[in-house]
C-alpha cells in the first residue's frame, strides 16, 4: 500500500497559507491552541446555516485576535448590511472569555489530594480582562466554491427535490 499524503499538509506554507497566523511563547502556546479548536468548532455548530468555509484567525499583539470568517451567508451572521456585526463581535468575545474562565476553574474543586506543594503552586496564565480582550472581525461572502455546492446539493435533495430540477437550479445559483 502506498502512503497518502494529506493534499492541505502537503501545500500549506507553498500555495496555501496557515489558517492560524501568531507566534506565542511556551506560556501561551496551549491556550492559543485551544482557542482557535474552540473558535472553529463552536462557531458552525451555533451558526450552521451560515455555510462556514473558512475561519482565519490572526494574533499579532497580545489581548488582539482577528478574525476573517468566509462564509456562503454571512447575513445570517451580520445581518442584511452588517447592523449586527458589532453584536457578533461581542458575542466571539464573551464565548473567548467564558471559555477562558472555564479553563481557570479546577476541574475537581479546591482539594489539592495527590498533588506536591510545587505543581499546586503553579500559576496559571493570567487571564485577560473583558476590556483587554479585542476582537477585529472581518466576514467575507464566498459564493462559488465545492462546498457551497456540495451543501446547496445536499439541502435541496434533503427537501425531496427531484434531481433534474435541482441542477437547474444549480445553474442558476451560481
Amino acid at each position: 500500500m502506498g502512503q497518502k499524503v494529506h493534499p492541505l499538509g502537503f501545500r500549506l506554507g507553498i500555495t496555501q497559507p496557515h489558517l492560524s497566523q501568531w507566534y506565542a511563547s511556551k506560556k501561551y502556546y496551549s491556550k492559543y491552541v485551544l482557542e482557535d479548536h474552540f473558535l472553529r468548532t463552536i462557531l458552525p455548530k451555533k451558526y450552521n446555516k451560515a455555510g462556514f468555509e473558512k475561519i482565519k484567525i490572526s494574533r499579532k499583539i497580545e489581548g488582539h485576535i482577528e478574525i476573517v470568517i468566509n462564509a456562503q451567508k454571512p447575513d445570517i451572521l451580520i445581518g442584511k448590511k452588517g447592523e449586527n456585526l458589532e453584536a457578533f463581535q461581542k458575542e466571539i468575545k464573551n464565548l473567548l472569555l467564558q471559555k477562558a474562565q472555564s479553563r481557570a476553574l479546577p476541574l475537581w474543586g479546591s482539594s489539592d489530594f495527590g498533588k506536591s506543594k510545587s505543581r499546586a503552586s503553579k500559576q496559571q496564565p493570567s487571564l485577560p480582562e473583558p476590556n483587554k480582550l479585542k476582537v477585529i472581525l472581518y466576514v467575507i461572502r464566498c459564493k462559488n466554491n465545492a462546498s457551497s455546492i456540495a451543501d446547496f446539493l445536499i439541502e435541496n435533495l434533503e427537501k425531496r427535490v427531484p434531481y433534474k430540477l435541482v441542477f437547474v437550479l444549480l445553474k442558476k445559483h451560481l
